[in-house]
């Protein structure tokens, strides 16, 4: 049986873990984004999930609406023809997205009917029970059958012809009273039906005849099916990869005073979690926690409020939905970092850099170690 991919806001775990519970708790297999192992690269690790899923459910509510990792995890499940199970936890009715596919309501946070779940067990058990076979159908037998049911039959109409014959002698004998006019044993007059079997399944009262007997039989052929590759062109539908860009909504208006350090002065630093004794990461496409090596992957050029990494040239970026991530420098301020105290604390969204020791993210800053890198 196929696995399940969940997709929701993170905002939303509460109920995403207990529907995951409760599938489990069902006999189904479901995946989400907090079962990654250590040392996972989570976009890879999310992305081959998706991609060998036999199903998509998706939590729909105003947050996983806003939410760019929802909308791509739906977008690639629409595109890789997965299917969707929309299920409206949130809002007065379901996304325009997903107008033409059935959805089910769960507002009040209850789980879905039985209907839903008898959906989902057609599609993730799909394929399991056909089973393919070389044997010919019994109906192709049974015609071949029907020759032995035929002579049994015959069988019968002999024994009632030589009934009627035993009779008709029987009386002759009675009329006709010169016995010896009559041959006790008349020779039957009647043309004998031969039976194209062996002798020994004659009638016993019949001489049987020494024949060589002529089988016609009927070889039923399956038919030969001939495979052709069907002559369709591939069309290779590249997915562009974009790199997004931050629009701020204001002018943005410089306050740097002479007093501040400038911007063009680089500060080469590596970041170490002082809970985890972790340092901060990356490998070009990733941000994770990793054993501190000393080289250039996990050393940061600090440039004003960002974070440069000196392997890549890369910009440390973060999101409201509290993933972190590297993209190219484009000066947003969600790629701002200020420096309070040990903390990091992202200029757009107003969450610290934390970690747990297998991931790193962004949480509301509550004053733990976990939140402060030396």
């Amino acid at each position: 049986m196929g696995h399940i991919f969940i997709s929701y806001s993170h905002k939303d775990t509460t109920y995403a873990h207990g529907l995951a519970d409760h599938l489990r708790n069902m006999g189904f297999d479901t995946w989400i984004d907090e079962r990654l192992d250590y040392g996972s690269q989570w976009p890879h690790e999310i992305q081959r999930q998706l991609d060998s899923c036999d199903a998509f459910i998706l939590i729909m509510t105003p947050r996983s609406f806003a939410s760019d990792w929802v909308q791509s995890e739906l977008q690639r499940a629409k595109r890789k023809l997965k299917p969707i199970f929309p299920l409206l936890l949130e809002g007065d009715e379901p996304w325009l997205s997903v107008e033409s596919t059935q959805y089910y309501d769960v507002r009040g946070g209850t789980f879905p009917d039985e209907r839903f779940y008898s959906a989902i067990k057609r599609v993730v058990s799909s394929g399991a029970a056909i089973q393919v076979t070389d044997k010919l159908p019994k109906a192709v037998v049974a015609v071949s059958l029907e020759k032995p049911r035929f002579w049994m039959k015959t069988e019968v109409l002999i024994a009632i012809i030589g009934g009627i014959a035993a009779v008709i002698a029987a009386s002759a004998a009675m009329v006709v009273p010169l016995t010896g006019l009559i041959s006790q044993q008349p020779a039957p007059t009647e043309p004998r039906i031969q039976p194209s079997v062996n002798p020994q399944e004659m009638h016993p009262l019949e001489t049987p005849t020494v024949f060589i007997p002529t089988l016609t039989s009927t070889a039923i052929i399956p038919p030969t099916w001939t495979n052709v590759p069907p002559t369709t062109t591939a069309t290779l539908i590249s997915t562009p990869t974009t790199t997004p860009t931050f629009i701020p909504t204001n002018t943005p208006t410089a306050t740097t005073t002479p007093s501040q350090t400038p911007t063009n002065t680089p500060t080469i630093k590596t970041y170490i979690n002082v809970s985890t004794g972790h340092c901060l990461d990356s490998n070009g496409t990733d941000v994770y926690p990793l054993s501190c090596n000393g080289g250039n992957y996990q050393n940061w050029d600090r440039q004003g409020q960002r974070l440069v990494n000196i392997a890549t040239g890369l910009c440390l970026d973060s999101n409201g939905e509290g993933k972190v991530y590297i993209l190219n420098c484009n000066g947003g301020d969600f790629q701002n970092w200020e420096r309070q105290g040990q903390r990091l604390v992202n200029v757009a969204t107003g969450l610290c850099l934390d970690s747990n020791g297998t991931a790193v993210y962004t949480l509301d800053c509550n004053g733990g170690s976990y939140q402060n890198w030396k």
